[in-house]
């Protein structure tokens, strides 16, 4: 490690009397994403990118575009984006951001924004008391599987944006990410996914024009499954 490197943390360090190595990496960690999304920290190709690199770089795209986004909550969901302004469908969006060495999109990421859509459109009150105003007898004695109280108290709409192959450019990409049980599986929580290449060229496309924005926003919350 070069000596000025190793001396700034050590200073680091010692500004945080206590704090063990966890906590201390955490915070390196994210001051470096901050860094980055600031364009001070270079991310590298978007065929490449992975992780908070990927994260950092979808988080600006949308930016960019217009879209008002917000951090998830710590170890859950990435990101939260509002509806534009005067849009006609006014669900907030979760995003889950993935990326794979497999051409396909994997269950265990499509069950993780499953858990933070419902747990953000407070499904477990659905659940338990129905959703009409009071407490629905129906939904209380079959654990919510029968209820004519159908809507959430915050309905969100999940989207996962998923980079993969990764490594392979975009215009080779020629297996779709999501098929068969999985698509299914998509299809019946009404989540939108959005291979990462297709996001770029959409967002492009927007630029600052607030009328095709709202045309995108309202095509990602009607897809389900696919983004084609």
């Amino acid at each position: 490690m070069p000596m000025d490197l190793k001396s700034l943390l050590a200073e680091f360090v010692a500004s945080r009397p206590g704090d063990r190595l966890d906590k201390l990496m955490s915070e390196v960690r994210a001051g470096l994403v901050e860094l980055a999304a600031d364009g001070v920290v270079p991310l590298g190709e978007d065929k490449d990118l992975t992780g908070d690199s990927l994260e950092v770089r979808v988080a600006t795209l949308l930016r960019t575009a217009g879209f008002a986004v917000a951090r998830g909550r710590a170890g859950r969901e990435d990101l939260v984006v509002s509806a534009p302004q005067d849009s006609r469908l006014s669900r907030p969006i979760v995003i889950e951001i993935k990326s794979d060495r497999k051409p396909t999109v994997q269950i265990q990421d499509l069950r993780q924004l499953d858990d933070w859509v419902f747990d953000l459109s407070q499904e477990y009150v659905a659940r338990k008391q129905g959703l009409g105003g009071g407490p629905d007898p129906l939904a209380m004695a079959t654990d919510g599987l029968m209820t004519s109280r159908r809507r959430h108290p915050t309905p969100h709409k999940g989207i996962l944006v998923f980079n993969g192959p990764i490594g392979q450019p975009f215009d080779r990409r020629a297996s779709p990410p999501l098929a068969g049980d999985l698509l299914a599986f998509a299809v019946q929580r009404c989540f939108c996914v959005i291979p990462f290449g297709h996001l770029i060229r959409d967002l492009a496309a927007v630029g600052s024009d607030g009328s095709l924005r709202r045309d995108l926003w309202s095509k990602w919350q009607e897809t389900e499954g696919l983004l084609e």
